[in-house]
């Protein structure tokens, strides 16, 4: 099983390296072999790691002998442009909204998995299949929401989807904060993928941590920005 804190660990010290552009577009990271001795951590928390990177734009993947992990391209133009979005959000009280969601959502998703029904399946798969053949930046507020909500009825507890019903507003805001952060709806999409397989295959524990990730990688993300802009502030 993967590990939640070491994948989430080897995410945010690639990215900010790539962030604070220490390594330069084409740059090879490693092998698959190579960073998982280089992080001290098992195959599935590095494979984990490289897709969620490579769902942002900021590394991809080539096969053969001298195949591995390399920053992508266009990552210093994505860099750029995700560290002033992310700033903005950071003077919001998106960082509140997180912090609270992240006290819910992940246990919420845990009984999702045991309680799923068919119709909750496809209530989710709709919502992804709306992000991934969006016309534009504007409905990812509302599929988002969709994908979020259907998680909370998923789990059969009346209370939590009624109390969650009342965090509509926070989602929506959110939503629409994020949803010109470059990178952030793949991301997104990225997530909510791996968190409908899970709960596809009854996996509470695995289900759990996916949604704390997706939580947690903004929340890491708005934190990245605002110590980075510190440190060029300061001359660092």
């Amino acid at each position: 099983m993967v590990s939640k804190r070491v994948f989430e660990d080897i995410v945010e010290v690639i990215k900010t390296d790539i962030l604070s552009k220490k390594f330069k577009p084409l740059h090879k990271l490693g092998s698959e072999r190579s960073l998982c001795h280089e992080f001290k951590a098992g195959r599935g928390s590095i494979r984990e790691a490289i897709k969620t990177l490579e769902a942002i734009g900021l590394v991809t993947l080539k096969n053969g002998r001298r195949g591995g992990v390399f920053v992508s391209e266009t990552a210093n133009n994505q860099a750029t442009n995700t560290l002033s979005s992310l700033l903005r959000l950071e003077r919001s009280n998106l960082l509140d909204s997180l912090e609270f969601r992240k006290m819910i959502e992940p246990k919420m998703t845990f009984y999702a998995a045991i309680r799923r029904t068919k119709e909750d399946l496809k209530s989710m798969a709709k919502s992804i299949n709306q992000l991934k053949n969006r016309k534009s930046n504007d409905e990812f507020p509302d599929a988002n929401l969709v994908f979020h909500l259907a998680i909370a009825k998923a789990s059969h507890n009346s209370f939590i989807f009624s109390f969650y019903q009342n965090t509509v507003a926070m989602l929506e805001a959110t939503g629409k904060l994020v949803q010109d952060v470059p990178g952030q709806m793949d991301l997104a999409i990225h997530f909510h993928t791996q968190i409908y397989k899970a709960i596809l295959g009854k996996d509470p524990h695995k289900s759990e941590m996916l949604m704390n990730a997706h939580i947690s990688q903004l929340e890491n993300d708005i934190r990245i920005a605002r110590d980075l802009a510190i440190d060029i502030k300061e001359g660092r």
